[in-house]
């Protein structure tokens, strides 16, 4: 007798019924899948009293045949054993009272009668993320798909209780009949395949026992998670959403990244109820999976057992993320990033200032964004990484045990984002204090007209600070996405080279992000391991004034104020250059064929020089004697 794949039957069954509803009523098409669901359910209720019909008749054919079989074994008992009427008269009343034994089966596994406890979120008890979405950008969104789709699957958990408590029906009638085929001839039905199915069928009419089993072999308090929130403490997607969400009438590009966030916010749900769906699969096709293993030990055990754990896990999905991200983050906060960017300077407006400000004003929610950006990317390769040790332990060649660890790692580093950006900032910066400069040397009169030198004055005493603080705002966003992508680079295999987990192009990449997160502390490196001072010197004094052959009091004012401009556009330039030289550098990391180390470095050099041009005149005089007339820099 060929032996049936309970597990690819289960699969079949649900799938094909499905379809074929779908098929021949458009009707229920329309209705959605919980409408398909319904009507697979209505369609087989009355499916456990046909096999009980079909269980008695049974029996009752049993008995006879056990009648006959007795009168046989009397006339002849060397070719009719006394074991084949027993046999025939025990499986014959077993099915008569098919009932009481299946009821004897699920209290074998289940003498309590549990049941489990997660359920599926749907419109109707959502109370987390889709409570505030239409607060921010209204249901009329992506997250509209995501609850569309889960209200649609809330069905299926009873479809897929009632599809296990058919196969229950059957396994455990067939067990029956296995038993009977052992006792008739021990050689073709081996005793185990009688049991395994009784016990199969115990568990499949017990199956929420064996699911809080799954759960609680991960973790003993699962309960105490809710589907919707997949972090404990601080790493809870609605408060943070909330958070962002503080400044939604801005009309500007932080107003595009609160839309995107709130229009997304719902995928960590939509993921664990996936998660939730996949594991009721996964807990049925382990137990079959255990039956194939004591029926044919060609298929292994650890398949089923596996398939076990992997459904448990995924019922645990919360407390497994949050494992992920204290694994990183340990108990610290959430948003602990340590850098910043201040916007003091930026209160002018109408000029050109005010314009470069509100390009750094607008775009101040991206840190946050990127951070809550990898937070859903962490969710999705945190349920990838608990499927990949299934596939890890079902088939080790093609997937290595470093393929799920590393999913895992890099899950847990994108949760924690800002702790990661943290760790780098702090590694790289250390005690370096920030650069600072002495001031400039320059009188910008109020209002009215002016030459060339007073126009030249204003735009740079309008426009610098303005400057500085963008281009540090541009290294910490430009810092955010290197760590981001050195975090990503986890999932690469030692085959990338370079670009690997472990290659010289991923550790510079977090080198990188650490001094461009760092900045203003990297200038101040430089400038002290040139001229050991971190203060750059930027006020310029001319050493000959008023008098005979010298300027008018006016005059000196002008060209101060000239020597101002030209120092603080010349620093500009040097930080632009040492930002440009760190992205070379990390090219050249990167085995870039167009950098070159020796670019990178004279970039970072040549910048460091021009942000202390200052001080680089004064060596300068003084090498060349010229101390007594010329610029002084202090």
């Amino acid at each position: 007798m060929k032996q049936i794949d309970f597990s690819k039957f289960f699969a079949i069954f649900s799938t094909t019924a499905a379809l074929l509803l779908l098929g021949s009523d458009p009707a229920a098409a329309q209705l959605g899948f919980n409408a398909v669901v319904d009507n697979i359910i209505t369609s087989v209720n009355e499916l456990p009293g046909m096999v009980s019909g079909v269980s008695y008749l049974l029996g009752l054919l049993l008995g006879a045949r056990a009648v006959i079989k007795t009168k046989e074994h009397v006339e002849n008992p060397n070719n009719v054993p006394m074991r084949t009427p027993i046999i025939s008269a025990l499986a014959g009343g077993a099915f008569i009272t098919i009932p009481f034994v299946l009821n004897t089966m699920a209290n074998t596994i289940d003498p309590t009668n549990a049941s489990f406890d997660p359920a599926m979120d749907t419109l109707s008890g959502v109370s987390g993320v889709f409570s505030i979405i239409s607060a921010i950008t209204g249901f009329d969104t992506i997250n509209t798909i995501f609850v569309n789709i889960i209200a649609s699957l809330s069905d299926v958990p009873r479809l897929v209780s009632a599809i296990v408590y058919l196969s229950g029906l059957i396994v455990g009638t067939s067990a029956i009949l296995k038993i009977k085929e052992h006792v008739e001839d021990a050689n073709k039905a081996p005793l185990r395949t009688g049991v395994v199915r009784l016990l199969i069928a115990g568990a499949l009419f017990s199956i929420p026992a064996i699911y809080n089993a799954m759960a609680e072999s991960i973790t003993p308090n699962f309960r105490l998670y809710g589907i919707i929130e997949l972090f404990t403490g601080g790493m809870i997607v609605t408060n943070s959403i909330i958070d962002a969400s503080a400044a939604t009438s801005t009309n500007n590009a932080n107003q595009i990244l609160h839309n995107l966030l709130g229009s997304i916010s719902g995928l960590p749900l939509f993921v664990s109820n996936l998660a939730y769906l996949l594991g009721l699969v996964l807990g049925v096709s382990g137990l079959f999976k255990i039956k194939e293993h004591v029926e044919d030990e060609r298929t292994p055990l650890r398949e089923g057992v596996i398939r076990l754990l992997v459904g448990g896990a995924l019922f645990a999905l919360p407390m497994i993320l949050a494992s992920m991200y204290h694994a990183v983050s340990g108990v610290g906060g959430f948003f602990d990033v340590t850098p910043g960017v201040s916007s003091a300077g930026c209160t002018a407006s109408g000029t050109l200032g005010a314009l470069i400000c509100n390009v750094f004003q607008s775009t101040s929610a991206f840190p946050f964004f990127l951070t809550m950006i990898a937070y859903f990317f962490g969710t999705v390769i945190g349920g990838w990484a608990i499927m990949k040790f299934q596939e890890h332990v079902i088939n080790p060649q093609q997937v290595p045990a470093w393929d799920p660890f590393s999913k895992m790692l890099v899950a847990g580093g994108l949760f924690s984002l800002p702790t990661v950006v943290s760790a780098v900032y702090n590694s790289v910066r250390g005690g370096i204090t920030d650069y600072t400069n002495t001031g400039f040397n320059e009188t910008i009169a109020a209002g009215g007209a002016g030459g060339l030198d007073v126009m030249l004055g204003r735009l740079m005493a309008d426009a610098f600070v303005p400057m500085t603080t963008i281009i540090n705002w541009f290294g910490l966003v430009a810092g955010f996405i290197l760590v981001f992508i050195g975090i990503s680079r986890l999932l690469k295999s030692s085959q990338e080279g370079a670009r690997g987990p472990g290659g010289i192009g991923t550790i510079m990449t977090f080198v990188a992000g650490g001094m461009l997160i760092s900045f203003s502390p990297m200038v101040s490196a430089f400038t002290t391991s040139l001229f050991l001072d971190s203060q750059v010197e930027t006020i310029a004094t001319l050493q000959y004034g008023t008098g005979a052959g010298g300027l008018s009091g006016t005059a000196l004012a002008n060209a101060h104020t000239v020597i101002s401009a030209i120092i603080k556009f010349v620093l500009v330039l040097g930080l632009i250059s040492i930002m440009r030289g760190i992205f070379i550098v990390r090219s050249v990391a990167e085995g870039s064929g167009q950098a070159s180390m020796m670019a990178g470095l004279t970039h970072i050099l040549g910048g460091a020089l021009a942000v202390n041009l200052g001080p680089l005149i004064n060596v300068v005089q003084t090498t060349l004697g010229l101390t007594s007339y010329g610029i002084v820099f202090s």
